[in-house]
């Protein structure tokens, strides 16, 4: 009545070709899901990127750069090369008529401040574009010096602003080792090579041309901000003495142009509904969105070698 099915004989060779279509599908499987789950990603990358850097979109910004801290030569914050590149961003900003340069600073190296002035100048030359330079707590020395590279200058009247000036200080640790029997020798080509050496002895050559030095700086900065502030200086005053005034008494003495914060620029200066936005953040998240990119596009890449690899087999 019913008819017996065949018996169906499999060959070692059916089964290894059964099994390497077995393992072609798996391995193009993965492949799709990686494909898909890469591209995802990517897409929602770049709609975070739009989300993230809102300097992008049409509406009208205020980028505001911040210099924070000592103005040092290293790769902190507070460099020329930080700065600087913060700073080419938001002269990049579209929509934005200008750009602020928020100063909370002490001071420290003049060579840097000087980097970060001349691509202040050469860039605003380029872009047309004004820079407004806005104290907070402390504006004083390099950090003043690069504000006097504004085309306006503003402080709260709790600010201190000013310490135009120069300063070379040293220890000298001379007595203190000859107490122990300690001996330093160091040899130069120069009576002044090893000028201030701490391990060796006071010398009043050394006293001299140290405050020549000084001087020579001290100088070369006050013509500086004279030229740059021109006819808006006091003659009532020295103004270069080295040291720091409030927010009121600066604008009398004309070192800032007004009294107001980083809110009242923001308002003053900027048309009604422009946002802020805070180069220095903006720049962690796009750093951190531009490594995720790259962490997943290499991981599509790999897919995809890995693929065409099984393929090459």
């Amino acid at each position: 009545m019913f008819k017996k099915k065949p018996t169906v004989t499999y060959t070692d060779s059916d089964l290894v070709q059964l099994q390497v279509k077995t393992e072609k599908s798996e391995l193009r499987w993965n492949y799709f899901k990686r494909t898909c789950f890469g591209l995802i990603l990517v897409f929602g990358v770049a709609g975070s990127l739009s989300k993230m850097l809102p300097y992008e979109n049409d509406k009208a910004k205020i980028p505001v750069v911040r210099l924070e801290g000592g103005i040092a030569g290293d790769a902190s914050k507070g460099s020329a090369d930080f700065i600087i590149e913060k700073l080419r961003i938001a002269f990049d900003v579209k929509n934005a008529d200008a750009v602020i340069l928020y100063i909370d600073s002490p001071g420290g190296s003049p060579a840097e401040a000087e980097r970060i002035n001349r691509f202040i100048d050469r860039k605003k030359a380029e872009t047309k574009k004004p820079l407004y330079a806005v104290c907070g707590n402390m504006c004083a020395s390099a950090g003043y010096m690069i504000a006097a590279h504004a085309d306006e200058i503003y402080a709260g009247k709790y600010s201190l602003v000013g310490s135009i000036g120069a300063i070379l200080s040293s220890w000298n640790f001379s007595e203190a080792i000859e107490k122990f029997g300690i001996q330093h020798n160091a040899y130069a080509s120069g009576k002044l090579k090893a000028m201030l050496n701490p391990f060796a002895p006071y010398k009043q050559d050394d006293a001299i041309k140290a405050q020549t030095l000084v001087n020579g700086m001290g100088k070369i900065f006050a013509s500086e901000v004279q030229e740059r502030r021109r006819e808006k200086l006091t003659t009532d005053i020295d103004l270069f003495t080295g040291e720091v005034w409030d927010g009121n008494d600066a604008k009398t003495y004309g070192l800032i142009d007004a009294v107001g914060t980083l809110d009242d620029v923001a308002k003053d200066k900027f048309s009604d509904g422009a946002v802020i936005v805070e180069i220095n953040k903006a720049g962690k998240g796009l750093q951190l969105l531009q490594s995720a990119s790259k962490m997943m596009a290499e991981s599509v890449v790999s897919a995809l070698v890995e693929a065409n690899t099984f393929k090459l087999r």
